[in-house]
């Protein structure tokens, strides 16, 4: 809550919020995308983590507008992405678990 009085010295007024018992939170793991080379100009290899099964994801990369411009379905523990299916630009990496985002990346292709 900001102070009326926006002359004087702002106050503001913070509040603690704790999720008890949210199992669509606790459901979802957290993990982590590695994109190797970043940034590259001929191929990179983009790697999911271990110990997951791969046929419940989905990789999707995005293009700087948001637009899907490239998704796989069930990918390897690690994808190769070659320089003919992007051009030059900023990136965003997605994974999805069950259609939910688990990890973002970005990536930047020269």
């Amino acid at each position: 809550v900001r102070s009326q009085n926006v002359c004087a010295s702002s106050a503001y007024l913070t509040k603690s919020v704790t999720i008890n018992n949210c199992p669509r939170l606790s459901q979802a793991p957290v993990y982590t995308i590695q994109i190797r080379p970043n940034p590259w100009n001929q191929s990179t290899f983009i790697t999911i983590p271990e110990g997951s099964n791969t046929a419940e994801y989905t990789l999707l990369i995005y293009d700087f507008l948001g637009r899907a411009v490239y998704a796989l379905s069930a990918p390897d523990k690690e994808t190769h992405i070659n320089r003919s299916i992007l051009k030059t630009g900023i990136y965003t990496v997605v994974l999805r678990f069950q259609n939910e985002r688990i990890a973002t990346e970005r990536m930047v292709v020269e």
